[in-house]
């Protein structure tokens, strides 16, 4: 019987010891793999098309880029970017504009309204049925002078970052316009 219980023992301590090797080189994994971006999709608007008149009819086109971000009131994942979004419009006052749109029959032609600093809030259903858009939450980055640079379904902050970053680098690396964000996310 004590040779049972030692034996037993001994087996333990080296399962305990395998599962927590196991679990440092996983985190060791997923360190290396850093986040993920956006899903790209191939609904809604084509990387390059004009915004500009969209822009213009919501009140928000004033030279900086935008983060559109299409959502349901009724979805819960949309609750948590709603929570991203005013997180990244903090971040990024001074470097983009970031545009909340709802589905709802209330806002309708109504332009979009400051509910924080960068950050704006319409509420129009008829704007993502323009845009051909799916499937919510959605998010379509538009440069300062109202093209697509990138888009993709979003599940958080760092989805949406994600969007923003890809024309930060854009902004900075002209010559690279359109052909690196759309394998990325068209």
């Amino acid at each position: 019987m004590k040779l049972w219980l030692t034996v037993n023992s001994f087996v333990l301590l080296l399962l305990c010891g395998a599962v927590l090797l196991i679990l440092r080189q996983l985190g060791f994994l997923l360190q290396r793999a850093g986040s993920m971006g956006a899903r790209g999709s191939s609904d809604g608007p084509r990387v390059g098309e004009s915004l500009s008149t969209l822009l213009h009819a919501s009140g928000v086109f004033d030279g900086k880029p935008k983060l559109l971000v299409f959502m349901s009131e009724h979805c819960a994942i949309c609750r948590v970017v709603r929570k991203g979004a005013e997180v990244l419009a903090r971040d990024w006052h001074g470097d983009a504009r970031i545009l909340l749109v709802y589905d709802s029959d209330q806002g309708g032609a109504k332009p979009a309204e400051l509910i924080a600093d960068g950050l704006h809030l319409k509420k129009d259903s008829a704007m993502r049925q323009q845009l051909e858009i799916a499937a919510v939450p959605y998010a379509v980055v538009a440069s300062a002078d109202g093209l697509v640079v990138s888009k993709g379904l979003v599940n958080d902050v760092s989805h949406l970052e994600s969007l923003l970053e890809v024309e930060q680098s854009l902004r900075d690396k002209p010559h690279e316009r359109i052909g690196a964000s759309e394998v990325a996310f068209s």
